[in-house]
């Protein structure tokens, strides 16, 4: 008889604004339905593969020049009311949008997926919080 912690769904993994790819944006644009601006800088990162329900949480520099177009963007996706129990972004140390600051936020469903969007400007900087989970 064989006893484990079962199957490996993936790995687990971290990016900061050094190993952050242009690859990664590609995999949350796929994620998310989301047309990230050019010239977006990654930030953090965080994957959580190894879960039956893969999950990630992003942070991203919109470039100023895009950051009321893309909150215009966001302001077309139709509001939900959802509630996540146990969400990767209360995790997460760097997950700190500020209310005051939030310009947009939606939640939504895509693909089975729940999708959670902040656009807050902090500081005179276009920050784009991005939360994903399979479901």
């Amino acid at each position: 008889m064989l006893v484990g912690c079962g199957p490996k769904f993936g790995d687990d993994y971290e990016l900061d604004e050094h190993t952050f790819t242009t690859e990664k944006f590609a995999f949350i644009e796929q994620r998310t339905g989301l047309t990230i601006p050019a010239d977006s800088h990654g930030m953090n990162m965080f994957y959580e593969g190894s879960q039956i329900d893969p999950a990630f949480v992003a942070k991203i520099e919109i470039p100023a020049s895009s950051g009321e177009s893309f909150a215009k963007q966001l302001d077309q996706i139709p509001v939900g009311e959802m509630h996540v129990s146990n969400p990767l972004s209360e995790k997460i140390p760097w997950w700190k949008p500020s209310k005051a600051a939030t310009k947009s936020e939606r939640q939504f469903m895509l693909n089975s997926a729940y999708v959670h969007v902040l656009l807050c400007n902090e500081d005179g900087r276009w920050i784009l919080y991005l939360e994903w989970a399979s479901v």
